[in-house]
């Protein structure tokens, strides 16, 4: 007798979809919705699977099983050339990134930081991909530049950030989904003590300076009694100053293709107090700038920096414009101007100001939490 035929045996593929209908509850009765939707388990950039959930939104079984095919293969093929992003191009691009949103000081610091580390961590950078920038990598970079240069951990934070920065402009950009600057450990930055001038030293510094340096004057007297920053004064315009209305206006300008933002990218205005009235009344206004260079242009930062450092030198004191910023903020906490009150004059998040001006505050309540009768 002839054995019958074996029945061919049906391999069914599993899918990398799973449709579901959500249920849920409307005024006590449950109801599923009309519409199919797909749970998709893809594979990252970084290896790992991850799963997204799409609204199909047609209620046929047989159209569901279709639509949740395409959008595996799409997201499969966008994947695929995410993960083999070049490096170098990216790098590029990026740079320019920086240099149309930053202000030009900010954007070449963060490249130099940005470049300097990504050399160290991938050393064929013409052949490398964004995937040779592993975690493990990053945190034997800072490892290594602790150990062997001594840097600080605000410094160790700097580098964290620029990268982590790299990957998230790759993400928006170019639809990357892995950044692995995330597991690396966060460099703990312990903020030191603040140093600011009391009044007397202000007193004596600005007399010292008045001869020494007339041009340099009103700018250092202006940092100590508005608190603004270098670049603040440098692009302060007098359109920005109104003496009859005692105020500063700190805001964003274009001077030629050059344009200017406040570092938080927030407007704001400072007043005029009676020892700056007098010292800004008397300048003379030959052009745009409040206070122009020698040569009538706007400084250049790394200039008035150097010429500023001299002077400081040369009465036997060290500090530049974050110690008259310092100062402006300590003064006013001392006066009894709240923690708020003291951030929108600066500039800065009411977290940076209680970081480090409450210790001051603090002490000038002392005397006003005795609540008990003598």
């Amino acid at each position: 007798m002839i054995p019958a035929a074996a029945a061919p045996r049906i391999i069914r593929r599993k899918r990398p979809y799973t449709l579901y209908r959500p249920v849920y509850t409307y005024y006590g009765r449950r109801r599923t919705c009309p519409n199919w939707r797909a749970r998709l388990s893809v594979t990252g950039p970084d290896g790992r699977s991850r799963q997204i959930r799409v609204n199909l939104r047609t209620p046929d079984l047989a159209q569901a099983h279709e639509k949740a095919s395409a959008v595996y293969l799409e997201h499969s093929k966008r994947q695929a050339a995410v993960a083999s992003i070049q490096l170098r191009p990216l790098l590029t691009e990026y740079r320019r990134h920086l240099e149309a949103t930053k202000a030009p000081k900010t954007a070449q610091n963060e490249w130099y930081t940005l470049r300097n580390a990504v050399s160290a961590i991938v050393p064929f950078l013409e052949t490398a991909t964004l995937d040779d920038i592993t975690t493990n990598a990053i945190s034997i970079h800072l490892d290594e530049r602790r150990t062997d240069e001594g840097i600080a951990p605000k410094t160790a934070h700097h580098i964290r950030t620029a990268l982590g920065n790299l990957f998230k402009y790759a993400r928006e950009k170019k639809g990357y989904g892995h950044n692995p600057v995330a597991g690396v450990e966060r460099p703990r930055v312990r903020p030191g003590p603040i140093e600011y001038l009391s009044i007397e030293e202000i007193t004596d510094l600005l007399a010292r300076l008045g001869p020494a340096d007339p041009l340099l004057h009103p700018i250092v007297a202006t940092g100590i009694f508005a608190g603004l920053r270098r670049s603040e004064l440098i692009w302060l315009t007098w359109a920005d100053v109104d003496l009859d209305k005692r105020s500063i206006r700190i805001r964003p300008k274009v001077a030629g293709s050059v344009r200017y933002s406040p570092k938080t990218d927030l407007s704001r205005s400072v007043p005029i107090s009676d020892h700056l009235d007098p010292i800004l009344r008397p300048l003379p206004r030959t052009g745009r700038w409040v206070f122009p260079s020698p040569k009538g242009l706007r400084w250049n930062p790394d200039n008035l920096s150097a010429r500023l450092r001299r002077f400081m030198r040369s009465i036997g004191r060290e500090g530049g414009f974050n110690l008259f910023r310092h100062t402006f903020a300590s003064q006013l906490a001392q006066k009894g101007l709240s923690l708020y009150q003291i951030s929108s004059l600066l500039g800065n998040s009411e977290e940076v100001c209680r970081r480090h001006y409450a210790a001051l505050a603090n002490d000038r309540m002392r005397p006003d939490i005795s609540f008990m009768a003598d």
